[in-house]
């Protein structure tokens, strides 16, 4: 009797389940290959951080021609590891401002938890670092913008062609000392379109990571 109770209770729950998975496999193998990207080490990344020779390439970067010059301002915050790095090695007086309206992440977290988590990420360097986290679409916050001219415009936003080309052209406009940006590889056509199309040869790379010379 307990068997059949306990399988009474069990089976519609097992179905309920098989039913919701099916209904949402596309998600669920997203969100599956998601995971696997971010525990494959063989990858040498994860979802929104860079490689060990992408961090070097950026570090030497920031520091020979971005120290002091203006603020950082990087397009794309998602968890805040490239924020982490930008913050430790950028000048003590500069400000970083981080810019996300949490819209996307490879979990599928519902936004107010995406920005809760990337908010917990970097309180440290938020307390300590002159971080400003900004939300904001991006290209609202590029049409409101008038502070300093920046060191840098880090790019790691919406991916698409036209967002990447976009961001670019804000970032010629106001004059960054230097722009940069992720994932300039095959994986990601429209952002290596956008960079080629808009700055030909006129930049520099380390595995995906590339920026202005």
């Amino acid at each position: 009797m307990l068997w059949e109770s306990y399988s009474d209770e069990v089976i519609p729950l097992s179905y309920n389940l098989a039913c919701k998975l099916f209904r949402h496999r596309s998600e669920v193998v997203a969100l599956l290959t998601n995971y696997l990207n971010l525990i494959d080490s063989q990858r040498g990344g994860f979802w929104g951080g860079i490689t060990e020779n992408e961090e070097e390439a950026l570090t030497q970067v920031v520091i020979a021609r971005c120290l002091n010059r203006g603020p950082i301002i990087e397009l794309g915050t998602l968890f805040g590891h490239t924020s982490l790095l930008l913050a430790t090695v950028k000048g003590d007086e500069q400000e970083l401002l981080t810019v996300d309206n949490y819209s996307w992440n490879p979990f599928m977290m519902p936004a107010d938890d995406h920005e809760r988590f990337a908010l917990r990420c970097l309180r440290g360097v938020v307390r300590t670092s002159r971080v400003r986290i900004i939300k904001s679409d991006i290209s609202q916050f590029q049409a409101e913008y008038q502070g300093q001219t920046p060191a840098m415009v880090f790019i790691d936003a919406d991916h698409q062609y036209e967002s990447v080309k976009a961001d670019i052209e804000w970032a010629l406009r106001i004059g960054s000392g230097v722009i940069c940006g992720h994932d300039y590889s095959d994986q990601w056509p429209g952002v290596k379109k956008a960079v080629n199309d808009v700055l030909g040869k006129g930049i520099m790379t380390t595995e995906s990571l590339w920026w202005t010379i």
